[in-house]
């Protein structure tokens, strides 16, 4: 007697695990989900969430000006001297390790799961690049093989009503990992479809503040860390000053 086991994910549903491509051989795929559990039950709030897919916003900047990226795997923090370090690392993107391009972001609020179910889906139109494009091409073009995406995020984590949710403080980009930390986050969700936790980092405006210094007096920050870090700053900030806030940061503009 024998046991086998196979990837059964699209059984019972129409499609064939092979996707679409639009042009310049880019593929619409769902990259995560707000108010949706992800895989240890916590949720990214909306309401927060909301102002980073807005024009305005640095996030969509580098977006509409094509500098989106994503590297194979997240940043691994063993591989990091200390936080400060992780911090840096996390905000940025090695040339030497990317593997795909997103030229379009957005919420789709009304997307339905193959199941059936509605969630508030954060959309991507996404191609291999870089030295690892080769890896997502062919994960995209083997029908037996499942694609994850996984969001690369600032985020304060909060309880409420015995919930985690996470409030974003500042999206970074997604990386195509092993497994997604949002289930639908996968190619088998793709529209066009025929790492188990995901990473963020806990931030305060103290830490960032701290770590902007630090990196400033040794001279050895990294300009797009530091871009990236700003935009933590500015967004953190922003969503914290209230009406009787204290003085402005020296990095913020």
């Amino acid at each position: 007697m024998s046991t086998s086991f196979e990837c059964a994910i699209l059984k019972g549903i129409n499609k064939v695990g092979s996707i679409k491509k639009l042009d310049g051989g880019y593929v619409e795929l769902v990259m995560g989900a707000l108010e949706y559990p992800n895989s240890v039950g916590a949720v990214y709030d909306e309401t927060r969430a909301r102002q980073f897919f807005q024009k305005s916003s640095a996030f969509m900047r580098r977006v509409t000006q094509g500098y989106l990226r994503g590297e194979l795997g997240h940043p691994p923090q063993r591989d990091c001297k200390g936080y400060d370090d992780y911090v840096n690392r996390i905000h940025t993107i090695l040339e030497s390790n990317v593997a795909i391009h997103i030229r379009k972001v957005w919420l789709n609020h009304n997307y339905v799961m193959p199941d059936g179910r509605k969630v508030i889906a954060i959309m991507g139109e996404v191609c291999g690049s870089g030295p690892h494009a080769g890896v997502f091409d062919r994960m995209l073009m083997n029908p037996h093989e499942n694609l994850a995406l996984s969001i690369r995020s600032m985020a304060t984590d909060k309880f409420v009503a015995g919930k985690k949710r996470k409030y974003l403080d500042n999206i970074i980009t997604w990386d195509l990992v092993n497994e997604p930390g949002l289930s639908v986050a996968t190619k088998y969700n793709s529209p066009s479809c025929e790492s188990h936790v995901v990473e963020h980092v806990p931030v305060n405006e103290a830490l960032i503040e701290a770590f902007l210094t630090r990196q400033e007096s040794h001279g050895v920050a990294v300009e797009s860390a530091m871009v990236g870090t700003i935009d933590a700053m500015r967004a953190l900030r922003k969503q914290r000053l209230t009406a009787q806030g204290g003085l402005a940061s020296r990095w913020v503009k």
